[in-house]
């Protein structure tokens, strides 16, 4: 037959364990009363400015009075369209210019070539 297994007696951290908890004793709590504390502050952001825009006024040159900008400009142009000339520059208006004529050409072939295709019909 087999022989019967002795109990081994529980390691003494396990007996602790498994002990029920002491009944908590009623002793009063104090009554902790919340201080403010001071929130660290934080520091600010830099604000954020955008970029100058080029008023009417910064354009015009220094030699002319407030009231001239409303006047038409030196060829007869309105003077948002001053304005943009001088914004554009040489190199810009060289670039508006060729845009202009691209698009130009593209839309002049296209009306030649659906002319065409409508005279074969």
């Amino acid at each position: 037959a087999l022989p019967t297994a002795t109990p081994v007696p529980p390691e003494p951290a396990q007996a602790a364990a498994a002990a029920p908890p002491p009944p908590p004793t009623a002793t009063p709590t104090p009554t902790v009363t919340p201080t403010a504390t001071p929130s660290p502050t934080a520091t600010p952001s830099p604000t954020w400015t955008p970029w100058p825009t080029a008023t009417p006024e910064a354009l015009l040159p220094a030699s002319a009075s407030p009231g001239e900008g409303a006047s038409l400009g030196p060829v007869g142009l309105p003077p948002q369209l001053v304005n943009l000339l001088k914004i554009l520059g040489p190199s810009g208006l060289l670039l508006v210019g060729l845009l202009g004529l691209a698009s130009a050409g593209l839309f002049g072939g296209a009306h030649l070539w659906l002319r065409r295709a409508g005279d074969r019909r």
